[in-house]
């Protein structure tokens, strides 16, 4: 998105717990034109969940050294801000916990076949 003008004006560590296991994202607020957004992110390969790009290519570089196929998504939400950010942060968060859970067994899933 930065590509595309908008700014990250903030970003923090956010740690959320899904069906009993915990995955590390990323919580940034983003501001282009008078608009924000809020975009929660996590780079996982199903198993390993990071907020940080550069940690989660490291952990597939390994996973290669072991001769093992990386797989991996960057999982991204984004939700506009109109007025009230906590509303907009709220949102996102019942978003992500509804729909990564689905996402995280089909990557362990493939893993699996791939490997």
């Amino acid at each position: 998105m930065t590509s595309e003008g908008w700014e990250t004006t903030e970003a923090h560590p956010l740690h959320l717990n899904l069906q009993g296991q915990t995955v590390e994202t990323t919580r940034a607020v983003m501001y282009k034109d008078g608009k924000e957004v809020i975009a929660t992110y996590t780079f996982t390969d199903g198993e390993f969940s990071t907020g940080n790009l550069s940690k989660f290519q490291m952990v597939q570089l390994l996973r290669r050294f072991r001769a093992k196929v990386p797989i991996g998504a960057l999982v991204r939400v984004i939700v506009p801000v109109s007025g009230d950010r906590a509303a907009a942060e709220q949102l996102s968060n019942e978003f992500i916990t509804a729909n990564l859970p689905t996402v995280l067994r089909g990557l362990r899933s493939a893993h699996i076949r791939a490997n």
